[in-house]
């Protein structure tokens, strides 16, 4: 590797950011900026400072900032005493894609039930359902309270924990059973996340929206309910 201009050095209170471009970076073989800090207090650093890589361009200043503060935190760690333009690039932090990865999986669709009232729920569902078949599709979605099941037109709902769903999904009502039938722990976490349904460990695919049918409302006529 070859140092190239230019290279710049930044100094605010006793911290020094040294960048210098480089023509190849070793994890991907592209010109690359690599940056310095150092921190004499910090006697925790690696001798010479610490070193992490950005790309030479990125898509905004906006992002720029941002990763460069997310860089220094995670190199560093905090608390340390950070120029203001690292406090504007930790509030713009969202436009990072693994902070925005993180963020939408702490959002995810997910609930609690009680694993017997659970399996009530499929055994019930079982017998309510009539000529259904394993190929149907089950619909399933969480109010905030109640976990509803509806498959061929039949509903359970079973008592839950958690924050309510913005929507329903469609999953096929044989690995639904599936999933349900071998449920080992007291309470069964339940979550949709990258287009799978997970229940407990098992994970399955999800059904695409316009191949379900079924309704997606709450009205309690006709549904039975388990854990009251």
């Amino acid at each position: 590797m070859t140092d190239e201009e230019p290279s710049y050095e930044f100094r605010y209170e006793a911290m020094t950011i040294e960048a210098a471009q480089f023509a190849i970076s070793p994890d991907s073989f592209q010109p690359h900026f690599r940056f310095t800090v150092s921190i004499p207090e910090r006697r925790a650093l690696r001798p010479g400072g610490i070193q992490f890589e950005t790309p030479l361009a990125v898509e905004s200043d906006e992002y720029g900032v941002a990763l460069l503060s997310w860089l220094l935190d995670k190199s560093i760690g905090k608390p340390y005493s950070a120029p203001g333009w690292v406090e504007s690039g930790r509030a713009k932090q969202h436009l990072l894609p693994w902070v925005q990865e993180r963020r939408n999986h702490e959002l995810r669709p997910q609930c609690r039930v009680p694993r017997e009232w659970l399996k009530l729920a499929m055994r019930d569902l079982s017998d309510r359902r009539g000529t259904a078949s394993a190929n149907d599709v089950a619909q399933i979605i969480f109010d905030g309270e109640r976990l509803r099941l509806t498959v061929a037109g039949k509903s359970v709902d079973v008592r839950g924990f958690g924050t309510a769903w913005p929507t329903f999904f469609s999953v096929p009502y044989g690995k639904l059973r599936a999933a349900t039938s071998r449920l080992m722990n007291p309470e069964v976490h339940i979550e949709v996340w990258k287009n799978m349904l997970r229940v407990g460990r098992r994970a399955i695919d999800l059904v695409r929206p316009d191949e379900g049918s079924q309704d997606r409302t709450w009205a309690r006529d006709g549904n039975a309910e388990c854990g009251e």
